[in-house]
């Protein structure tokens, strides 16, 4: 039998390796998600379109906000820098060729990111109205399924 770590390694590999951690969970770039708890739910990128496309959308929604993240964060030193050194008299510790050397590449990530996330929105917006009703149809009731289990563990517990 695997051990706990040999499952997430393998389920990790089977969907690429490269996951983005979103509040408890760690999404795929397929669709797939697994709860960050080593010993939590393990869930193969759904076979809904919608919901795997949902899923693909929220990972290339925190793939885009760390990229532009780290793009902000070095202008914004650059700044500090550069507008330190210019109210103090000092030569410029930066050339307008080194600060857009350095943040070209971030924005050409930030922009390939951008494009990427339009790309699944537009399939998601594409996709009919029907089935978003349907899930949030099934949505609802998974939870309050779910909800009624713990209120019968609740009710049974006798003081």
């Amino acid at each position: 039998m695997p051990t706990v770590k040999e499952t997430i390694d393998a389920f990790d590999r089977q969907n690429g390796n490269e996951c983005i951690r979103i509040g408890d969970w760690l999404y795929f770039s397929n669709g797939a998600k697994r709860d960050a708890n080593p010993y939590g739910v393990l869930y193969d990128p759904p076979s809904d379109e919608f919901l795997r496309l949902k899923h693909i959308e929220m990972y290339r929604e925190e793939l885009l906000r760390r990229a532009i993240n780290a793009l902000e964060r070095q202008r914004e030193n650059f700044l500090a820098e550069i507008s330190f050194a210019v109210n103090h008299g000092y030569h410029p510790p930066y050339s307008q060729e080194d600060v857009k050397q350095e943040l070209e590449p971030l924005i050409k990530e930030v922009r390939r990111l951008q494009r990427h996330l339009r790309e699944i929105q537009r399939k998601l917006e594409a996709m009919p109205s029907e089935v978003e009703k349907r899930h949030a149809e099934a949505s609802r009731a998974f939870n309050r399924s779910q909800g009624e289990s713990v209120l019968a563990v609740l009710r049974s517990i006798k003081i």
